[in-house]
């Protein structure tokens, strides 16, 4: 704040509501009526405070949460096409997908980092229809990393994605996959109890 006062950016700096009203009282302004002055000494105060609605969307936009809900819709929506019928995943991960464009919509995005995340995505879908024993899922967890790191580069600190949650998303993320590719190998090498193939 203080930068922004000596580049004339903003007129003063007060600690609190109570001091700004002090601070601005007789301040010289012109409105559309001419020009007056501010007298706000001893105004009473009147906290609005936000209703649910807007304290939800307060909570949508903290880029880690908006984060966390693209990672889990894409997931979500990975694994009700693996899997027609369970119907829920694909719901909350609709959702949730829908809530993250909503904030992301707001933030100062770098779309490289947003294309090795959607990168990321598709050598797990593929190493899962065509499991390569986990090469595909590695070079999705190393895409996931280095797309979560830049998809807020450079932005202010708190529209920036924190650390600690890209690092436990992209753990969760790579041990869901690793469990889904680890269970299709098996089952490519488990004996056929079914047909003629065993008799």
């Amino acid at each position: 704040e203080k930068e922004a006062l000596d580049l004339g950016v903003i007129d003063l700096i007060s600690p609190n509501i109570t001091a700004l009203l002090t601070d601005l009282d007789g301040r010289p302004v012109t409105t559309a009526a001419g020009a007056s002055k501010l007298a706000t000494r001893g105004l009473p105060v009147q906290d609005l405070p936000m209703n649910l609605g807007e304290m939800f969307l307060q909570m949508l936009s903290d880029p880690n949460i908006a984060y966390v809900l693209m990672i889990l819709g894409v997931n979500g929506l990975i694994f009700e096409l693996s899997n027609p019928g369970a119907i829920l995943p694909g719901v909350v991960g609709g959702i949730s997908l829908l809530l993250a464009f909503y904030t992301l919509g707001t933030l100062p995005l770098n779309y490289t980092g947003l294309a090795l995340i959607a990168f990321a995505f598709v050598l797990f879908v593929i190493d899962v229809k065509m499991p390569t024993h986990g090469m595909l899922t590695a070079g999705g967890v190393v895409s996931l990393l280095l797309g979560s790191l830049m998809l807020t580069a450079g932005a202010a600190p708190y529209l920036s994605i924190s650390p600690w949650v890209i690092v436990l998303t992209v753990a969760v993320t790579a041990a869901f996959f690793a469990f889904v590719v680890g269970q299709a190998v098996l089952a490519q090498h488990r004996k056929v109890v079914t047909g003629s193939e065993s008799i």
